[in-house]
């Protein structure tokens, strides 16, 4: 116990006696019209993690202005050049440990500048980001730099775009620079936040999806750089199936990133870069053929081990398609099942296939005393098996149709058509809408019947005009031109 007591007595003050040491100095960046702004750095040996030290910093702007802010923003009114001076202490249980300064020279070379970023981003439900660069400037030619996402290049194009991969929120930042010849004159920065959400991830045939979900719980600091690491092996470590790695920045947020991998058992490694606990809330993994998971955490605060196995489920693929009506010959179909499918193949008798989704409206047109119909579809992508076909049989309500009666009453010209198409009934025709629909049964143009139906915005092609009334329908064959 006396030898325990001696050695922790060693070692206390051991640590007393290291050095420490600080070194501070500062960037500047002009802004419009004798703004300058001022970025604080500072570099310290000798100090442990976990100690609850301070920094005080004071600036000296050399126009006889002072501030006790990190990185403040000064306002000059005069051009010339100034010393400015940053000199910080650091503080320790009561005492300074630690004080250093550093001194510059710098310029404001006008004060008749004016150069602003701004931009506006438009994002896509597939995580495509669309930037509109509206910066502003009088000086002419200036440089823009965007940081899109952590762990990827900047970008110096004017208006970049940015496809995301990984769901959360993130920060994007436009810096824009002027110069006359190598000189900095003016400097501007903004930021904006945005929430990316992408839609559940589609995995080819004989691959499976596999989810990382972390949820952040306090603002990220570190911008560049990869912050998760990820790296999937075979359970013997012979086979490097994928490594990948995303960042994170701005505030708290539920970062997801999905991948694709063939059945099996995996051991799946995390490093989380940032050596931050406050930072990290929660992680999860997570698949619809999950059959086994458990998880180590095998390196302190901010890496993990997880073995995991992936089987193969076809038991959620489609095998059934519903049908609900819609209006006279139209219906509103649903491949079950499949509602994350790449494509969905679509046919209503005959050799035609409509390439669609899940979810498809078709209305039957052509059809004169037929009264029953069976349709097709062919899933693809999703959690299944490709080529998954379903089959149903429906039955078509029986309206009149293309009667000799009211063939003769309806008067449809001209056709072909470009622009207008004249509808001309007798007094007793009990029709009062109409519907156009495309070759492929879908409607383009619908509403309440009057002489004259508007088909100059249609691209040129066969359509199918349907007249309804009370239990009456009349379809035609009509061109476009």
């Amino acid at each position: 116990m006396k030898t325990l007591i001696a050695l922790i007595s060693i070692l206390v003050m051991y640590s007393q006696s290291m050095a420490q040491s600080c070194n501070s100095w500062f960037v500047s960046h002009p802004q419009s019209n004798g703004l300058m702004a001022f970025t604080s750095q500072v570099s310290m040996s000798g100090f442990f993690w976990g100690q609850d030290y301070s920094i005080v910093y004071s600036w000296d702007f050399g126009d006889g202005e002072v501030s006790t802010e990190s990185n403040p923003l000064h306002q000059y009114n005069a051009v010339g050049p100034y010393t400015v001076c940053l000199s910080i202490e650091i503080w320790l249980d009561g005492a300074i440990e630690c004080s250093d300064s550093d001194c510059s020279t710098i310029e404001v070379y006008s004060l008749d500048t004016t150069c602003e970023a701004l931009f506006e981003l438009e994002l896509d439900e597939n995580g495509l980001l669309t930037t509109t660069n509206l910066s502003s400037n009088n000086l002419g030619e200036a440089e823009y730099v965007w940081y899109l996402e952590p762990g990827h290049p900047i970008s110096s194009q004017f208006e970049p775009n940015h496809q995301y991969n990984t769901s959360g929120g993130f920060e994007v930042c436009l810096h824009t620079t002027s110069y006359e010849g190598s000189i900095e004159v003016c400097h501007s920065q903004s930021c904006q936040l945005i929430q990316v959400e992408l839609p559940p991830v589609n995995c080819p045939a004989g691959q499976y999806p596999l989810q990382v979900q972390i949820n952040t719980i306090s603002e990220a600091t570190a911008y560049f750089g990869d912050d998760v690491y990820i790296s999937i092996n075979t359970p013997d470590y012979s086979e490097n199936i994928l490594t990948d790695g995303f960042g994170m920045n701005g505030p708290p947020s539920v970062y997801t990133t999905n991948y694709c991998i063939p059945d099996g058992c995996y051991v799946v490694q995390l490093d989380y870069g940032i050596n931050d606990t406050n930072y990290l809330g929660t992680l999860f993994m997570s698949s619809p053929n999950l059959s086994f998971i458990d998880s180590t955490n095998v390196f302190g605060c901010c890496a993990y081990n997880y073995e995991l196995c992936l089987e193969a489920d076809e038991s959620a693929c489609a095998s059934s398609i519903s049908a609900s009506y819609s209006e006279d010959v139209c219906f509103d179909f649903v491949l079950e099942g499949w509602q994350n499918a790449d494509s969905v193949l679509w046919n209503f008798g005959g050799e035609d296939w409509i390439v669609g989704n899940y979810i498809q409206s078709y209305c039957f047109l052509e059809l004169d005393e037929l009264d029953t119909q069976e349709v097709t579809a062919i899933g693809y992508g999703a959690f299944c098996e490709e080529g998954s076909t379903s089959s149903i049989i429906i039955e078509i309500p029986v309206i009149q149709s293309t009667s000799e009666n009211y063939n003769s009453t309806v008067s449809i010209y001209p056709n072909p058509s470009e622009n207008f198409i004249r509808i001309d009934l007798a007094k007793n025709a009990n029709i009062k809408n109409f519907r156009i629909a495309n070759a492929t049964g879908q409607v383009v143009i619908s509403g309440p019947l009057h002489a004259e139906i508007n088909v100059s915005t249609l691209p040129a092609g066969v359509y199918y005009l349907s007249l309804i009334g009370e239990g009456v329908l009349v379809n035609r064959k009509i061109i476009k031109q």
